[in-house]
């Protein structure tokens, strides 16, 4: 299962500076999990009525689909990237695109630093508008890597809210990070178990925690481990 981790107002936005980088029909940001499934799409202006049908239906046909291009390098992918050109693939080319007003399609994939791919930003353009031109393929290609460095950055953690704490409870919290028990913690910062407990039962207040586990794993996921509170 895809864990979704980009709010939909910035895939709005993105999708708003890639439509006036290049004209376009349709434009459509998702997310991409372990599985390589894509998800959490959000369309440019809102529009959501063939999203139900590309996931329950039309995914599999998909020759653009994420999986299919994991384990290469490429991340413009055109109609002549997919397997056999898009006129091999009739099923999608008439049930799915041309009934959305879509002729020539692209898809950009998005990859962290260890080329996983984490998102893709689907763009169609009608008949009318013609294929996407050499100029345009390379206008795209200048704004990837911008669109994934903001993605990356919209992904990561936020920081462990140190100082959102007191200097006890911040030394109680650091011993949670350490996995002392609570009667371990009170001996070493010499408080009874009962204050110990009200620190901690703090702690997890301040920081949005349903308890000991959610709240190490928050300081493990921020990068707060790796720093020393003493």
């Amino acid at each position: 299962m895809t864990t979704h981790q980009l709010p939909s107002e910035f895939k709005q936005n993105i999708l708003q500076v890639a439509g006036s980088l290049v004209p376009v029909a349709r434009c459509c940001f998702y997310e991409v999990g372990p599985d390589l499934e894509p998800s959490a799409h959000v369309v440019l202006g809102g529009e959501t009525r063939w999203i139900k049908p590309y996931g329950e239906t039309y995914r599999r046909y998909d020759p653009f689909h994420p999986r299919k291009f994991a384990h290469t390098k490429r991340s413009i992918i055109t109609a002549n990237d997919v397997c056999g050109g898009i006129n091999s693939h009739p099923r999608y080319v008439r049930e799915f695109m041309q009934p959305i007003g879509v002729a020539h399609k692209v898809e950009l994939l998005l990859r962290d630093s260890s080329n996983q791919i984490i998102a893709g930003l689907r763009l169609g353009r009608s008949a009318s508008q013609g294929e996407f031109s050499a100029d345009t393929l390379q206008r795209l290609d200048s704004f990837l890597p911008v669109i994934e460095k903001a993605c990356l950055a919209a992904r990561r953690p936020p920081a462990f809210p140190w100082a959102n704490l007191t200097p006890r409870e911040t030394e109680v919290m650091q011993c949670l990070l350490e996995a002392m028990p609570d009667k371990l913690i009170a001996r070493k910062l010499g408080l009874s178990l009962a204050t110990v407990k009200l620190h901690a039962k703090s702690i997890f207040r301040k920081i949005g925690a349903s308890g000991r586990a959610e709240a190490i794993v928050m300081a493990y996921r921020s990068g707060a481990t790796q720093q020393s509170m003493f």
